[in-house]
């Protein structure tokens, strides 16, 4: 009998630890920026813009019915510009330097993979619990349940 309850109990716990109710949903214009200026600091050296902070900045752009355009400009004058698809997330950057008139595709990126993630200079406590916590909770709350069940069975 206990052998039938364990299993009852494991598989339940499975089916409840296995979704981590994170969606890709349709991609706001808050969430392409954010992803968007989490991405540009994290990978651009923004040291040169602490005495003039004008010369490095992101910014929104045009909007069309599946994408959001977010504009970084770095403090050599050149833009990246970075096409945000609503609905997927998938990011398409073209690299623009205006003194020479050259645009080249620079690759992409995955949004949800920066959004609500602090840049490297600014990586708090809370920041680390907010991202690491969360994505095991569901783990760790069946893995309780799962010790209490067993005390009560046992």
């Amino acid at each position: 009998m206990k052998h039938i309850v364990f299993s009852f109990i494991l598989i339940a716990l499975l089916f409840c630890s296995c979704g981590n109710n994170t969606t890709k949903s349709e991609i706001t214009a808050e969430m392409a920026y954010e992803g968007i200026s989490n991405y540009c600091h994290n990978t651009y050296d923004w040291s040169v813009a602490e005495e003039n902070p004008s010369i490095m900045y992101v910014e929104m752009g045009e909007e069309t019915d599946s994408a959001y355009q977010v504009i970084f400009r770095s403090y050599t004058g050149s833009f990246v510009n970075f096409y945000v698809d609503k609905a997927s997330g998938t990011t398409r950057m073209e690299e623009y330097v205006p003194t020479l008139d050259v645009r080249n595709e620079a690759g992409t990126i995955d949004l949800f993979d920066y959004i609500k993630k602090e840049n490297k200079n600014n990586t708090h406590m809370k920041s680390f619990k907010s991202t690491t916590f969360s994505s095991v909770y569901p783990i760790v709350s069946s893995a309780t349940l799962f010790m209490h069940t067993l005390e009560l069975v046992v």
